[in-house]
């Protein structure tokens, strides 16, 4: 029992830690970082207890198309890494944008049971809050992109938002469980922390300006709170709305906002559009096996030929998840993917009906898809949070 909770609250500092990915390390000359240490501490220490191993065989087999798929993505990578000249820069992606990722998170299911996985989730919105609490820093002392947008510790103000807005999904499913009537005489100190950390994330998070994390957070909440079907919903469903229209005017004079709305050349939109072109032009090539998923700059720069002069030059991904699993993996880890995709679906709405918790996952699952059609949900923590969306089931 002791190593149990051990291991549970080990699975649970991990989550929390997820953006120690960006600390960076090199073990025996093999590049690595902070975040795949400690999961590979996790993994090794949880093969060793048998009574985990038993539960996850259990898990494999009630989960045995999931890992089928699974399968399926991770074979299209290895097929795709295997004929790319650069085999160990690929192999480096493969390692930490999905194969720890994936036996972290299934070893955690395991671990934590499904009656503990919900702390995995508060473990990832504190994390966010403690993300937010040090972008504020970042905001406070000028450090800012050239438009004035917040990337904090991330390399792009879309990878912080990525990061927060499931934090925000989590939070609002939190405050349902804090403010409910029956825990009216809990301590005013931990409702104030939640309100704070809450208001923080979302601060952060539009301090961002990316519209396209802003438009896929908004809608699986508004979607979930109109499906509840209590009179206080109405109230959330009024009052999220209300802030929607208010984004809108605050960002109405906005250049990014006019250039997008205009369909200026400058604007993200025409850019991806850009980018998207290209990479449908080298799907054209290598449609079948992809060409592994550290080679998207190198493949870009080389078919501009076909185009106009690019509106963006220094493009390591095509700014979609689906286009990046089938660049990455080939048309074997793209059906892999739509498989994982699919096969969740049908069992997280099945399971809905009986356990409305489900519907916190449903939700962070939608944002990742939706947020997934114009830029790419993949990334070392990204990757996690996907997992535990997946492994949620």
């Amino acid at each position: 029992m002791k190593k149990y909770l051990n291991l549970e609250s080990l699975a649970i500092l991990i989550v929390f830690a997820l953006p120690s990915y960006l600390l960076r390390l090199s073990v025996f000359g093999i590049p690595t970082n902070v975040l795949e240490c400690l999961m590979l501490v996790f993994l090794a220490v949880s093969f060793f207890s048998a009574a985990n191993r038993k539960k996850a065989e259990a898990f494999m087999f009630e989960n045995r198309m999931l890992l089928f798929f699974s399968g399926l993505m991770f074979l299209g990578l290895f097929l795709a890494a295997i004929g790319n000249p650069d085999l160990r820069g690929n192999l480096g992606i493969i390692k930490g944008w999905f194969i720890l990722p994936f036996a972290f998170v299934f070893a955690a299911r395991t671990v934590t049971g499904k009656d503990g996985y919900g702390k995995l989730l508060e473990s990832l919105y504190w994390s966010a809050f403690f993300v937010a609490a040090i972008s504020l820093g970042y905001l406070f002392s000028g450090r800012v992109t050239y438009d004035g947008r917040l990337e904090s510790i991330f390399n792009s103000p879309n990878y912080l938002a990525m990061y927060l807005s499931p934090a925000i999904i989590i939070g609002f499913f939190m405050s349902r469980q804090i403010f409910a009537p029956e825990n009216a005489q809990k301590i005013f100190f931990k409702k104030a922390i939640f309100l704070v950390s809450c208001l923080m994330i979302a601060a952060v998070i539009y301090r961002t300006f990316s519209y396209a994390s802003w438009a896929a957070l908004a809608v699986p909440l508004l979607a979930v709170v109109a499906w509840t079907k209590k009179d206080y919903s109405k109230k959330w469903l009024a009052g999220g709305i209300a802030v929607i229209a208010g984004v809108v005017m605050l960002q109405a004079n906005a250049d990014k906002f006019r250039s997008l709305v205009e369909f200026d050349r400058r604007s993200s939109l025409a850019s991806r559009i850009m980018i998207w072109k290209a990479a449908f032009r080298i799907l054209d090539d290598k449609w079948a096996f992809g060409i592994g998923p550290d080679s998207f700059q190198e493949q870009y720069l080389a078919y501009q030929k076909y185009f106009p002069p690019y509106l963006e030059w220094a493009v390591p991904h095509p700014h979609n998840l689906f286009l990046f699993i089938w660049l990455s993996a080939g048309v074997i880890g793209l059906v892999g993917f739509l498989g994982i995709v699919f096969f969740w679906a049908k069992k997280a709405l099945n399971d809905l009906k009986t356990d409305k918790s489900v519907a916190t996952f449903l939700a962070i699952m939608a944002y990742i898809l939706l947020v997934g059609l114009l830029d790419t949900y993949m990334k070392n923590d990204l990757a996690v949070i996907f997992w535990l969306a997946v492994f949620s089931v």
